[in-house]
């Protein structure tokens, strides 16, 4: 959050749901939307359930982990590619 307020350009932004600190992957996205509006963003999880709120956050793909590599490169090229 703090490369991305800092003004550098990002392109991708890849968040666990659940992180430790006291923010999660929604509200980090959300943060980062109103920075950043143009990044792509990945949400991750090892859990396999969104919390109750999910759908009061930013949509993005949701990954479950482990991710097989593959899946995270169709990801990543999906997320990357112009609309």
């Amino acid at each position: 959050l703090d490369v991305i307020r800092s003004g550098a350009r990002v392109d991708l932004v890849i968040t666990d749901v659940v992180m430790p600190g006291g923010i999660g992957g929604f509200e980090l996205a959300a943060l980062i939307r109103d920075t950043s509006p143009d990044a792509a963003i990945l949400y991750m999880t090892g859990n396999g359930q969104l919390p109750d709120n999910a759908a009061d956050h930013p949509p993005a793909p949701l990954l479950q982990k482990p991710c097989p590599p593959r899946e995270l490169a169709v990801a990543v090229r999906s997320a990357l590619q112009p609309a």
